[in-house]
């Protein structure tokens, strides 16, 4: 525990070095360190122990709050996990988040391979030499640059993690070394599909956790990870609004925006319970694919589709509808509003057209698929079609 030291018996310090408005000082009797700063509020100097009698450590945790530029009581920032080489940057990223994505596997050993080629380097030391001289190391191994450029990807998005969460000052530019026109080249993730093979799907759903899955993603066209992710908090039905990033998750470049919640999916959600959205037997469920490829089967529309063709297909289907593509990007979350906008939009009210043509775009999508379900009704949670005869 920092401990906070009564500003008397002055003498009992010396001052070592100033770093802005925090001094570093050093206890005479103990030659442990501390910080040292003046509250206003309570018009007295103060101490947190930076827990070393290390000079050189004692130094690196100064230099870094006055890096973070931070005011006040340092503390939050000092019992932070500080990271410093990529070793420690990638171990802390795989004991925090890594593991748990579905990609941890893949993760694992980007780690892995990092580690061992780059591992006792700083990351503040990291320059272009040092990338390229990890992308030559693995292309003379005959791994391909897709590959090279999937393992720095998890360096990357590591490094982003740490920087967004004050545990460096370091903002790594780690290369691109995919060409864009390569990338352009890319597979789909899901194959697209017309409204009628959704819908075809959709009524072989017989799960109604599965059936509101679905409902979101025709709406939504969000990644599945964010739905399985989303509790009842994150629906403001007086603003209506959906805020796909849950509270206290950190945002990642896998953007998860706040959208307008279209007139068709509002009903799904005015009487959902708290907590959790998808749930099975009143638990969380962990992954959609084994029961959404079920009924894709069962289907027998002839196409490999998994979740991620229906975010393709809403994509697709609001361009054929002359949304623009800042706006697309915008609600699929590949780009966000710039940071000034962000912040303007915490203190006054999000506009009514806020997302406008996406969110009819949604409503008409979902309206063209309910046409051709035979069993569900979309516009009514729930309920089939009185026409519906079971085989």
């Amino acid at each position: 525990m920092d401990q906070h030291v009564p500003a008397h018996k002055e003498a009992a310090y010396e001052l070592v070095e100033s770093y802005g408005v925090y001094k570093l000082v050093r206890a005479r009797a103990s030659g442990r360190y501390y910080v040292s700063w003046y509250d206003a509020e309570q018009r007295q100097t103060r101490r947190s122990s930076l827990r070393t009698n290390k000079s050189s450590v004692a130094h690196e945790k100064m230099r870094f709050l006055a890096d973070l530029d931070v005011t006040g009581d340092p503390t939050e920032y000092l019992n932070k996990k500080q990271v410093t080489t990529v070793a420690e940057l990638l171990d802390d990223a795989w004991e925090n988040y890594l593991q748990k994505l579905p990609s941890a596997e893949a993760a694992g050993v980007a780690r892995d391979i990092l580690k061992r080629e780059m591992g006792d380097k700083r990351l503040a030391a990291l320059v272009l030499r040092d990338y390229d001289g990890f992308r030559d190391l693995l292309t003379a191994r005959e791994k391909s640059i897709g590959y090279v450029s999937r393992i720095l990807s998890v360096l990357r998005s590591s490094a982003n993690r740490a920087l967004e969460n004050k545990q460096t000052t370091v903002k790594l530019k780690v290369p691109e070394y995919q060409p864009r026109s390569k990338k352009k080249n890319l597979k789909k993730k899901g194959p697209l599909l017309t409204c009628e093979e959704i819908a075809a799907i959709i009524d072989e759903i017989n799960d109604v956790h599965l059936l509101l899955l679905v409902i979101l993603l025709i709406h939504l066209g969000a990644r599945v990870g964010a739905i399985l992710d989303a509790i009842k908090a994150q629906i403001d039905l007086e603003q209506n609004l959906f805020d796909l990033n849950p509270p206290g998750r950190e945002t990642t470049n896998k953007g998860r925006p706040v959208l307008p919640i279209p007139a068709t999916l509002r009903p799904w959600l005015e009487d959902l319970p708290d907590g959790p959205l998808i749930t099975y037997r009143g638990v969380a469920i962990a992954e959609a694919d084994t029961g959404f490829n079920s009924a894709v089967k069962r289907s027998k529309i002839d196409k490999k589709a998994n979740t991620y063709s229906i975010r393709h297909s809403l994509s697709r289907y609001m361009r054929k509808r002359r949304v623009d593509l800042e706006e697309i990007g915008i609600y699929l979350g590949h780009g966000n509003h710039d940071p000034e906008t962000e912040t303007t939009l915490i203190y006054c009210p999000w506009e009514p057209e806020y997302l406008e043509n996406c969110r009819e775009a949604a409503e008409a999508f979902v309206r063209e698929i309910n046409k051709h379900t035979r069993k569900w009704d979309l516009l009514r949670p729930y309920c089939v079609k009185p026409s519906w005869i079971e085989n």
